[in-house]
């Protein structure tokens, strides 16, 4: 984009910042119906219908936890840059530790997605209770339920990268969308599914606050 004096900036209009913010925020919609409809068709059998359960409570619970990840984040990440340009030398030092906790607390309340799409309040401490002891079994299953598909994609985007790069080619912006797109969508429903068996092992605490119980 080019700036009044005709010299080329990065800097997005506001008009691109908006149009991101609404894409974010329609996607972010969008793939919590699709997290919630999977987690209910594995847990209670419920199909398509109805497309928003509950009224949409769950919807609105799931994207409240949404943005409260990515705000977390989002002063994560400016802590850490404040830190490591403070003491540089300890980049690495700082950041895995950093990393490692937040990694942890979000895998020991991971199991609150699912109650949240049975009708569950956010009840992060019967998340967390329900989750001790179950760690590393949590993360381990995420692991081993995302990996095959990241291979594939890596080995997918390999390819056409090479082939595109044989051509003299570069892959239209449509297409890195649908990719991408098609990528998310495997990608939640892995989670959701995988997340929802964890659910039905581990879930004790969080069972009271469901309004759909578990099949």
């Amino acid at each position: 984009m080019r700036g009044p004096t005709g010299a080329i900036t990065t800097v997005p209009s506001p008009g691109n910042a908006l149009l991101w913010l609404g894409s974010s925020v329609l996607q972010g919609i969008l793939y919590g119906v699709l997290t919630i409809k999977v987690h209910r068709f594995v847990l209670i059998g419920e199909g398509v219908e109805p497309l928003l359960p509950l009224n949409g409570k769950p919807l609105g619970r799931y994207l409240l936890v949404w943005l409260g990840i990515a705000a977390s984040m989002l002063v994560v990440a400016v802590a850490l840059f404040l830190a490591v340009r403070a003491a540089h030398a300890f980049a690495v030092v700082i950041y895995v530790p950093v990393i490692v906790v937040f990694v942890f607390v979000l895998t020991r309340l991971s199991l609150v997605y699912p109650a949240i799409a049975l009708g569950s309040r956010v009840e992060l401490r019967a998340a967390w209770n329900d989750s001790r002891g179950h760690v590393w079994s949590i993360f381990g299953v995420g692991i081993v339920s995302y990996l095959p598909l990241v291979i594939v994609s890596v080995i997918f985007g390999i390819v056409v990268g090479i082939k595109h790069a044989a051509l003299g080619q570069h892959p239209g912006l449509a297409v890195t969308t649908i990719g991408q797109t098609l990528f998310n969508a495997v990608f939640i429903v892995l989670a959701a599914a995988s997340m929802s068996w964890l659910y039905r092992r581990y879930a004790s605490e969080l069972l009271a606050h469901v309004e759909d119980a578990p099949q």
